[in-house]
């Protein structure tokens, strides 16, 4: 059993390479660790700096768009990461416990 409930994750470097030669596919295994932590029981939130119409349309690429709980970004948030405005925000959108 998993300790923690909520996972975040940078969408950038995370999942999708922004240097790979074959930008608008995802890191190899990506897809494989989201499947493995949603049989966990997981919930999976996308916090990442930009804005949310450039965040829905790389995930949308990736074929991820309903892959996520929520998408946090920080023209939303107000705040870039790893500012804790941004942080904040994320737990409150997401509907985590910190302890989680």
């Amino acid at each position: 059993m998993m300790k923690y409930k909520d996972i975040f994750i940078d969408l950038d470097n995370t999942l999708y390479d922004t240097k790979a030669l074959a930008a608008g596919t995802a890191i190899d295994g990506a897809y494989e660790l989201l499947d493995f932590l949603r049989e966990c029981g997981c919930r999976l939130h996308i916090c990442s700096n930009g804005s949310l119409r450039g965040r829905m349309e790389k995930l949308k690429s990736l074929h991820l768009d309903s892959a996520f709980d929520s998408v946090i970004c920080s023209e939303l948030a107000g705040a870039d990461k790893p500012d804790k405005v941004f942080f904040e925000y994320a737990i409150d959108k997401s509907g985590a416990k910190p302890e989680t």
